[in-house]
């Protein structure tokens, strides 16, 4: 069921923002920089009505957020008329607060679990403080000015309690006294992606006041997600975490080399990674180095063609498919990794297996896809089903059918 918005609800743009900063954004023409030219290196700029930006607020459900039944959104286009008319549908209210935020040694302040979690489950499930464009953002770290308005009145919206939650997280760039681009600081450091919102083809950007306490690791032991129709943001276990135990994210692509991940990180976040996978010998780097460069490979590949490739040419070796792709799951041990690209390695074994009839292995990968798949989306995607039967699938026994010259298969995935 969704939430209907009250009928007499009044959305923020209708007011101006209270305080010396206040300005009526609904009435105001601002030159927006909109999304980096990819070419040029630059901001493209716009001054038509199409990108004015408005400040309003989006009501979810009292279940939902534990402050207020608000949102503050800067939006453009016609996403506020979207979201109004669809409403928020409620998640599920029995997720209990199962963590704590904390100090951690050396890294300041983190969120540790205060018991197991199993992987698959939710450890975190909140509402956003504060949405706003990832163009704005971009266009203010690359020195291009935007108003100091559009971030101002937004924070100013927020009610006490979570105005001082914002004005509370990490700041990794702290200026002597500048109030608003410390905000602006705020908000770049702590900004994570959301996808696009109805209404704006643009990605959007979110703070949260807990998520956001959770500290990166280049091999880490949860995974972040976004849920549009709840418009809330949720951290779930991709590997057993321990009672004790901190959390943690990735920032950024961590499949990259160590030096390229140092860089990344110190250049938007300004710190130096310690984490196991960067804590190596210089001589455990490099070869580190090279186990994440392997796994890159599948991305830029079709693991599911390779596959159906090997099934029908019996001039490829019987074994192929499974030495490459237990030789990346491998890696993935190696390297603590626990994100979605488990579920590509693990759906490329069970199609093999599968297609050699070999039951056991099947159903020991698309166990190993369904834990994967419940971390990345909390849906286990019909693997549980495979890991039942893997003789019912499509695929099982294609790489033990008889060759008919000309004869062409088709295959039907999960």
């Amino acid at each position: 069921m969704r939430i209907p918005i009250p009928a007499d609800f009044r959305p923020v743009f209708d007011d101006a923002a209270p305080g010396p900063s206040s300005v009526d954004l609904s009435a105001s023409k601002y030159r927006v920089p909109l999304p980096l030219d990819s070419e040029k290196g630059v901001a493209r700029v716009t001054e038509t009505d199409d990108y004015e930006p408005i400040i309003t607020q989006v009501p979810v459900p009292e279940e939902t957020r534990p402050y207020n039944k608000l949102v503050v959104c800067v939006a453009f286009g016609d996403v506020k008329q979207e979201l109004y008319a669809h409403g928020v549908a409620p998640y599920d209210a029995g997720v209990q607060k199962r963590y704590r935020i904390t100090q951690v040694s050396g890294l300041g302040v983190g969120l540790v679990v205060t018991e197991d979690h199993a992987p698959g489950s939710v450890i975190v499930r909140e509402c956003p403080l504060l949405v706003m464009p990832l163009f704005v953002l971009a266009a203010n770290r690359a020195g291009i000015p935007v108003p100091s308005d559009l971030l101002v009145p937004a924070v100013k919206h927020l009610d006490d309690n979570e105005a001082r939650l914002f004005r509370g997280l990490y700041n990794c760039h702290p200026t002597r006294g500048d109030e608003v681009e410390d905000l602006w600081n705020i908000m770049k450091t702590n900004a994570i992606s959301i996808g696009s919102l109805p209404g704006f083809h643009g990605q959007y950007t979110a703070v949260y006041s807990d998520i956001c306490r959770i500290n990166h690791s280049c091999s880490p032991n949860a995974i972040y997600g976004w849920d549009l129709q709840s418009f809330t943001g949720e951290v779930r276990a991709s590997r057993l975490i321990k009672k004790g135990e901190e959390v943690f994210i990735t920032y950024i692509d961590n499949r990259g080399p160590y030096d390229v991940r140092q860089r990344q990180l110190q250049n938007t976040y300004n710190f130096t990674c310690a984490c196991p996978a960067c804590s190596l010998s210089e001589a455990e780097r490099k070869r580190s180095d090279v186990r994440r460069s392997l796994l890159s490979r599948i991305w830029r590949s079709s693991p599911d063609s390779d596959v159906e490739a090997w099934m029908f040419d019996h001039k490829l070796p019987e074994d192929l498919i499974i030495k490459r792709f237990l030789r990346y799951a491998d890696i993935m041990e190696q390297e603590m990794l626990s994100d979605a690209q488990w579920i590509t390695i693990a759906r490329a074994l069970v199609m093999a297996y599968s297609a050699l009839r070999e039951v056991e292995g099947a159903k020991k990968w698309a166990k190993k896809a369904k834990e994967a798949s419940l971390a990345a989306s909390g849906k286990d995607q019909g693997w549980s089903e495979i890991a039942r039967a893997p003789e019912r699938t499509d695929w099982w026994g294609l790489r033990k059918l008889p060759v008919i010259p000309g004869a062409t298969w088709t295959i039907t995935a999960i």
